[in-house]
């Protein structure tokens, strides 16, 4: 009989212990302690959450409970245990860094040779190295985004230069146009000027052709009307020379113009 209440006793002990009905005396604190003298001894806790007058005080080192304001139980570990905990806890960090770290590597190796990724847009690739960057802060790609930042700033002078290049280009093209359209205009009317002072240059002028058989003709054989006055000179027709030569050269010039904006690099 006494070895099962022995056994019952042994059983019982270690949840008397856990449940703070037997706590050893790890601190200062006992039960029936009020609220200020837990806090004298343990500090402020760093959490507290009461309901239906029960009251748990949280430390790093485990809990105390009070009900209706007294100690009725104790749940802390030793100070030696809780610096156990506490160097477990930071071997188990390290190890995570290292693995994460490893990881990051291994990724920033595989993109770094991945002629998929290389050939993604600038912006894409940064976006990229950004979201890596926040899961892998402890591996460095300072020299991976410095790349892409001076890469998209040469592509935006690049686009700038090319912009600024089709619109000399397209406003040369205008004034081109617009000289050979001048030129045309004064070839015109220099055509029409040769072909007055061809018709001036004769004293008299001859009547319409008279229409003779079956399709042929026959030019008059005496002039019909003398002409009242002896022909004039056409003025302006010199200026008029100058100025298509001069339009002439405004287009030669153009041309020129533009061959040299475009073999500018």
């Amino acid at each position: 009989m006494a070895r099962p209440i022995a056994s019952f006793a042994c059983a019982l002990i270690p949840l008397l212990v856990l449940t703070g009905v037997l706590s050893p005396r790890l601190e200062a604190v006992s039960l029936g302690d009020d609220r200020a003298a837990v806090v004298a001894e343990l500090g402020e806790p760093a959490g507290e959450v009461a309901t239906e007058g029960v009251t748990v005080l949280v430390y790093p080192r485990g809990e105390i409970r009070l009900r209706e304001g007294r100690v009725s139980a104790i749940n802390l570990v030793s100070p030696a245990e809780h610096a156990a905990r506490l160097a477990r806890a930071e071997t188990e960090r390290r190890e995570r860094l290292t693995r994460l770290e490893e990881e990051g590597r291994r990724l920033k190796a595989s993109r770094a040779s991945d002629p998929e990724f290389l050939r993604l847009p600038p912006h894409a690739q940064l976006q990229f190295w950004r979201s890596f960057a926040s899961r892998y802060p402890m591996v460095s790609i300072d020299a991976e985004l410095q790349a892409l930042r001076e890469r998209i700033e040469t592509e935006k002078q690049l686009r700038e230069l090319e912009a600024a290049s089709d619109d000399r280009l397209a406003r040369l093209e205008t004034r081109v146009e617009e000289a050979e359209a001048r030129a045309r205009q004064l070839e015109l009317q220099a055509n029409a000027l040769r072909h007055f002072n061809r018709r001036s240059s004769s004293r008299y002028h001859y009547g319409s052709a008279i229409i003779i058989g079956a399709g042929g003709y026959c030019p008059p054989v005496r002039p019909i009307r003398p002409l009242p006055h002896p022909p004039r000179p056409v003025p302006y027709a010199d200026s008029i020379t100058e100025a298509r030569a001069r339009a002439m050269a405004d287009i030669e010039a153009s041309r020129r113009a533009i061959y040299s904006e475009i073999e500018t690099p």
